[in-house]
């Protein structure tokens, strides 16, 4: 079983790799709505794959910094279940999975990167990575938490974003998460040294429809 888990998420990986690398169209969650992700035109969202039920008190398995930051969020309304899996399904047919689990089928913690998408002042779209650690349904509302890049460093590659990550967990409305991205953590040991900023950084595969062809 071992085995067979650990091929399972190698093919999930490479499948994330070839997404962003040869992106099809017909996979885009982004496609079915340029501003946002909504229900609207046909999209809708499902959380499965249920981990635990956090109450606004008591003890609980998730980390204690989350847990903390999850009871402090005035806007949520407990009970609430985390789930570990969001199914992305346009016209009933489906698009993708975005995951979020401690323990992927027994193998080990698995916790996707995504971009999302807000509206600045002058209405136009801007983009952050975002690293998901889980869904839940909050008064009718389905959303994620987890860690955003809050600032592009100037250290870029052709083919990657150097990100400064938040040093807070932060609370997204899965309508806002634009496409899955591939994206890798820099541990603090690739410091010179061996310490690095204290919230992380992430490199994060540049989009090969938008952004490649000025590249090369």
């Amino acid at each position: 079983y071992m085995d067979m888990a650990r091929r399972i998420y190698e093919n999930r990986l490479l499948d994330l790799a070839s997404d962003t690398l040869l992106p099809g169209s017909d996979i885009s969650i982004s496609d079915a709505n340029s501003s946002t992700m909504g229900t609207a035109n046909g999209l809708s969202i499902t959380l499965s794959q249920p981990l635990l039920t956090l109450e606004e008190e008591g003890d609980t398995n998730l980390p204690d910094d989350l847990a903390v930051f999850l009871r402090r969020q005035g806007a949520i309304r407990f009970p609430i279940e985390i789930c570990q899996e969001a199914k992305y399904s346009k016209d009933g047919t489906y698009q993708r999975s975005i995951r979020a689990s401690p323990a992927y089928r027994s193998t080990g913690p698995w916790y996707d990167w995504v971009v999302v998408c807000y509206e600045n002042e002058n209405e136009e779209k801007v983009f952050y990575p975002y690293q998901v650690f889980g869904f839940f349904h909050n008064q009718g509302l389905k959303q994620a938490f987890g860690r955003m890049g809050y600032r592009k460093k100037e250290t870029n590659s052709c083919l990657l974003d150097n990100w400064s990550l938040e040093s807070q967990y932060r609370v997204v409305d899965l309508e806002t998460i634009w496409n899955p991205v591939f994206a890798i953590s820099i541990p603090k040991s690739c410091y010179p040294d061996g310490k690095g900023p204290s919230a992380g950084e992430v490199l994060v595969m540049k989009d090969r429809l938008d952004e490649w062809p000025n590249i090369f």
